[in-house]
């Protein structure tokens, strides 16, 4: 089973890709930089210097793909593309900053969603470094046991998560919250405004 295929069965594996190479790291930066953007249109992660893009649907609503698309191998490439809406989760090493895992969970239009999102953060080890962030909406299929485990990381305001809000997250796994964000949508918005989060999360 290559990288790809290990991320989009559903099953939490930690192998990593070939082309991934040590991150060179001195005692004076232990830490790695993590900057997320949640929109209507696109989530855009970057992290290391390597930019994760997620973009898009088509016109009639519904996401291009229904899980996990990888175009090119992380580290092979300066950009890697997802596309779905819904809630995004990037899980980090917390010893390198090395992207493990990218998967999408259509929270918007898939009642399963919420028990796989559940699934996969509880296959999560202690330690690692989790990242959240909406595409388009986040919250209508989002239940009270996927908000549970995402307070359970730390969050402060995944309870108030509604319709079209934007939200951002980085925790450890077990640990603290690092960083949070929310942009609540007006009565007057189709869409909360962009939101972003630029957060350094300390290496072990």
């Amino acid at each position: 089973m290559d990288y790809e295929e290990s991320l989009s069965s559903g099953e939490y594996n930690e192998q990593v890709p070939q082309a991934q190479r040590p991150v060179e790291t001195t005692a004076a930066s232990r830490s790695v930089e993590v900057r997320l953007h949640s929109s209507q249109s696109q989530v855009d992660a970057t992290i290391l210097d390597k930019h994760l893009v997620a973009t898009g649907y088509d016109q009639s609503g519904l996401p291009k793909v229904t899980n996990y698309v990888a175009y090119e191998q992380y580290y092979d490439s300066a950009e890697w593309t997802v596309q779905t809406r819904g809630m995004h989760v990037i899980v980090l090493d917390q010893n390198t900053g090395r992207v493990i895992s990218y998967k999408a969970f259509d929270t918007w239009g898939d009642g399963s969603s919420s028990a796989a999102l559940v699934a996969h953060l509880s296959r999560i080890p202690a330690g690692r470094i989790v990242c959240f962030a909406v595409l388009d909406d986040g919250a209508v299929q989002l239940n009270s046991a996927a908000r549970k485990a995402i307070t359970a990381l730390g969050s402060k305001e995944i309870s108030s998560l509604a319709y079209r809000d934007m939200w951002t997250f980085v925790a450890l796994k077990g640990g603290k919250a690092i960083g949070e964000a929310i942009q609540k949508k007006l009565p007057s918005e189709e869409w909360a405004r962009d939101l972003h989060l630029r957060v350094n999360v300390p290496l072990v």
